[in-house]
């Protein structure tokens, strides 16, 4: 990401591990031919809740959001 025309990351990890912070599983259950199943589906948190996972990466690399923080000095 880009913050005061610097680039930042803040998350660095394995592609899986990486997404995997940002699904839920749902199950859902079917019926086919008069039989049940469970299906177990990955699906995207709600944006609140994808706020509240950046929120402490943000909070790490950049400052406070919204409190016109100048990210910090240094590689990156």
């Amino acid at each position: 990401m880009r913050v005061g025309g610097r680039s930042l990351t803040l998350l660095d990890d394995t592609e899986e591990t990486f997404w995997a912070r940002f699904y839920a599983p749902v199950a859902r259950e079917r019926m086919h031919l008069g039989e049940r199943s469970l299906e177990v589906e990955q699906w995207r948190l709600p944006p609140a809740e994808l706020a509240a996972v950046l929120r402490p990466y943000w909070a790490a690399r950049v400052g406070s959001p919204g409190a016109g923080s100048v990210p910090p000095s240094g590689p990156g």
